[in-house]
């Protein structure tokens, strides 16, 4: 056992103060419900010192015990620290993000951070007017290490909040990291577990329980006692002197004052061409001299115009691009380096580069063509819930396949422990359209890329819930069976022969729908069909019916098992079989060449469209044992999701009004891909579908999560989806699904069919750095076009839909002429135009070559 482990086992977390502190901070929060959330970030190291991934929680204004429950899950893991914001986030903020400044709604206090106290020194001198009311409150957070509150009496904006932080932090000698409104700080009655770089300093490995420090002042959980006016911190701090001291005593920041006049954050973005945010917000690369790229991101925003004191508004306002090295060396280096920008002369260039982009402002960006014919790859962050998404990283590298296939077929695994019963309301006031937590998916990939391996290993929870299920099916069988026979021997009048026991079952294979209905009578949760061969399973519907016409009974009937649609069998000698609510989810793998053929007459009933794409790649292999702590995690959630069903009084499942959001935005994909004249036809297909899917897996996260985070907390799922599962459903949507479709269809299917067409004359645009381009032009140097102007314009409509170009309308009858995106040249797509320069040189060469040759044949 770890000492962490062992510590925490000797410490009982004190839920008490924690309870006040939450309770308080969302009656404080009161006030914004509807506009904002509150955050819990979890961050640690695993024991040897690298870093655990970090963990966000978004918690809707009033839900105190969700909030509650959060901090205690994640302060109960080995190796972690949570952390709490004072302040309210933006309601759309995206899953997995803790947020900054410029995400802020209300802050609802500052926090005074005593981190680097002389031995001897008291906090409390530092505090101006320590009593009774000042601070909120004061926490030990390590051995001498203090946090110190100070609670508003109402949200502030961050404008508000600012400049009192900042003056604050000059005022009580705090760490400058408390003049950021969005820093998170400790909650009470968590532990402080210290990073191996805080043990080698001398730091006990012990974690320390935060908790009220004795001399100070605890929360008593009444805003009239706790909270402080605005009006009064102002004048505590002297914040009035510090920005007029700061003006008049340092010209390089005397727009600290102005600061409160500047233009807000989304002013100074609309400002901005999309190179320019393309830079503030770009990651840095590994190696990358941050300093210098500071310098000349800042040296390009003053010669825009910009104040010193918007140029910090928009560095602070990215933490992960430009502001990431303040996140590493400290937000103190902020100003000195604006300072160093703004005062040194530039040559021009930032402005002259800036110049062109205006010019191209009203452009959109336009689509990478090449990546679009990539084959997807990994998992996007934050498109699964945690456990699952860790599960598909920790099984990938040890099956040699790309994270992608992992996921896919956990996600239908985790689909196959849920019960199909349960639904999901789609729209908010609809209750009509409801759907059921039924999911069909199938791998693509040549032989040999391991999709029966990753199917077989990532069912296996499913599959030992399956075994366990068959071994109390044989006990009830034989007892049926012995039952039976004793009543057969008694021969009594009246009495009643024993029923044959229920047969449950998770799994099932290689099963007609004639078979599959007793045993969905048996299971109206629902089963998994496994299909090691997909292509055997299309080809075998209606393969035993005397008359095979053109339209699939088979077919039909399996459309209606992913609906949870009524199923009745009528059979010759046999009671008809009735089941309610057919449910049945698919898993199988298939091979492109196998598929292709059968497409043709898929197209007709969209069974095809109906299905979750993962294009397979295999990947290097390690060699290493499963991560145990997850294992058990898995097998904990899976058991708890199999025996978690719905009641006669359970409703369907509700999005949340913020959560109604993200499924617009995915009504906005499919129309975007349906109005898109070069997308392919089962592409299109698959897009009307989608939004009832996106409902699905939603449903599907909800129930997960609740089976593997929340289910110690309450007893069954909350009835209300929150907008944090909604936005990973939607995310995985839109970063997995869509991707892995479009290149289905695309390079698979060979569907698109003017996406080679497409290529070829974005490669032409690249290679020419052309600002327009002509039907003309096009036709002489691409044979392939040279008699075919209705498909020259279909190609050219999809490039204008993908931000490539626009048709010059001024002349009558169809364009002939288009507009090149003055983007395509701006460096994005150097290393495409490299390559295509290099292709066509060669292809030119190479035809050179073969025409001198057959001229020296011929003498």
């Amino acid at each position: 056992m770890s000492p962490d482990t062992a510590e925490a086992e000797a410490i009982k977390l004190d839920k008490s103060p924690l309870r006040v502190f939450v309770e308080t901070l969302h009656e404080l929060a009161a006030p914004l419900r509807g506009q904002g959330k509150l955050v819990v970030a979890s961050f640690g190291e695993f024991p040897l010192g690298s870093a655990l991934p970090a963990v966000i929680r978004h918690h809707a204004v009033g839900d105190v015990e969700g909030m509650i429950g959060s901090i205690c899950k994640l302060d109960g893991q080995e190796g972690r620290n949570a952390y709490v914001p004072l302040a309210v986030m933006r309601h759309d903020l995206p899953p997995g993000k803790a947020g900054g400044e410029a995400d802020v709604v209300g802050v609802l206090g500052l926090c005074v951070d005593f981190d680097k106290l002389q031995a001897g020194d008291d906090w409390r001198y530092h505090i101006p007017e320590y009593g009774e009311d000042i601070p909120s409150y004061a926490l030990e957070t390590s051995p001498g290490h203090y946090q110190v509150g100070l609670l508003f009496d109402r949200p502030l904006s961050t404008k508000e909040a600012k400049p009192l932080a900042q003056a604050m932090v000059r005022r009580t000698n705090s760490d400058p990291t408390a003049s950021d409104v969005s820093h998170v700080w400790r909650p009470p009655s968590t532990h402080n577990r210290p990073s191996k770089k805080k043990v080698q300093k001398g730091r006990s490995v012990a974690p320390f329980l935060v908790n009220w420090e004795t001399t100070g002042e605890p929360l008593v959980g009444d805003l009239e006692q706790d909270a402080i006016s605005f009006e009064r911190l102002w004048a505590l701090f002297r914040v009035d002197e510090y920005l007029t001291n700061q003006a008049a005593g340092k010209p390089s920041a005397a727009n600290v004052v102005d600061r409160l006049e500047d233009r807000d954050l989304t002013q100074l973005l609309t400002s901005l061409s999309p190179h320019m945010l393309d830079r503030l917000t770009k990651q840095p690369e590994p190696g990358e001299d941050l300093s210098e790229t500071c310098y000349g991101v800042f040296q390009s925003l003053k010669e825009l115009g910009l104040t010193e004191g918007e140029t910090e508004t928009l560095a602070r306002a990215n933490p992960e691009g430009i502001g990431a090295r303040f996140i590493e060396k400290g937000w103190h280096l902020l100003r000195p380096d604006i300072d160093r920008a703004f005062r040194k002369p530039s040559d021009g260039r930032a402005m002259r580069a800036t110049a062109a982009e205006d010019f191209c402002g009203e452009w959109s960006d336009p689509a990478d063509l090449w990546l679009e014919r990539s084959q997807p790859r990994g998992i996007p962050t934050g498109c699964l819930p945690d456990l699952l998404e860790a599960w598909a990283l920790d099984e990938a590298p040890r099956l040699g396949v790309d994270p992608s296939m992992t996921a896919l077929a956990g996600l239908l695994s985790v689909t196959g422990a849920c019960s199909a019963q349960f639904q999901v309301q789609v729209l908010q006031h609809n209750t009509d359209w409801c759907e059921r937590p039924i999911l069909w998916a199938v791998l693509v990939g040549q032989p040999g890329v391991a999709k029966s391996p990753t199917m077989r290993q990532m069912l296996r929870p499913l599959s030992a819930i399956d075994a366990q299920l068959a071994r109390k099916n044989a006990e009830a069988v034989a007892q049926f069976k012995a039952s039976e026979a004793q009543f057969k021997q008694a021969k009594s009048t009246g009495a009643t022969p024993p029923k044959a026991p229920v047969q449950k079952r998770r799994i099932v294979s290689d099963t007609t729908t004639e078979a599959l209905a007793p045993i969905l009578v048996h299971n109206p949760e629902g089963v998994l069909s496994l299909q090691d061969e997909l292509a055997s399973w299309l080809g075998s519907m209606d393969a035993y019916r005397a008359n095979k016409g053109t339209a699939s009974k088979d077919r039909a009937q399996w459309l209606g098992l992913k609906n949870g649609e009524p199923i009745r069998v009528d059979r010759k000698g046999s009671e008809p079989i009735f089941v309610p609510s057919g449910a049945v989810c698919v898993l199988g793998a298939i091979q492109p060449a196998k598929i292709k053929p059968l497409a043709a007459n898929l197209e007709t009933d969209g069974l095809l469209q109906r299905f979750l794409i993962c294009n397979c790649s295999s990947a290097e292999r390690v060699d290493r044992q499963p991560d145990q702590k997850i294992k058990t995690q898995i097998t904990e959630a899976y058991d708890r999701l199999s025996k978690l069903a719905p009641t006669e009084f359970t409703q369907p499942f509700r999005f949340a009004a913020e959560a109604d959001g993200e499924r617009r935005r995915i009504e906005d994909l499919a129309r975007s891909v349906t109005g898109h004249s070069g997308a392919p036809e089962g592409l299109q297909q698959w897009a009307d579908k989608v939004e009832g899917e996106f409902a699905r897996i939603a449903e599907v996260f909800h129930l997960f999560e609740w089976a593997a985070f929340w289910s110690d907390l309450i007893d069954t799922p909350m009835a209300v989806i929150s907008a944090d599962t909604a936005a990973r459903a939607r995310k995985f949507i839109e970063e997995y699904a869509y991707p892995h479709q479009r290149y289905f269809y695309d390079a698979v299917m060979d569907q698109g069919a003017s996406e080679s067409d497409r290529a070829w004359i974005a490669g032409y645009i690249l290679t020419h750095v052309s600002s327009e381009v002509r039907a003309r032009e096009i036709k002489r140097a691409y044979k392939r076009l040279k008699d075919k102007d209705d498909l020259l314009r279909v190609v050219m409509e999809s490039l204008a839909t993908d931000g490539w170009v626009l048709p010059d309308t001024k002349k009558y009858g169809p364009p002939t002429r288009w507009i090149v995106n003055p983007k395509v040249h701006d460096g994005r797509f150097a290393a495409i135009a490299q390559e295509e320069t290099e292709r066509r040189l060669s292809t030119r060469q190479a035809i050179a070559a073969d025409g001198a040759q057959r001229r020296a044949e011929r003498g």
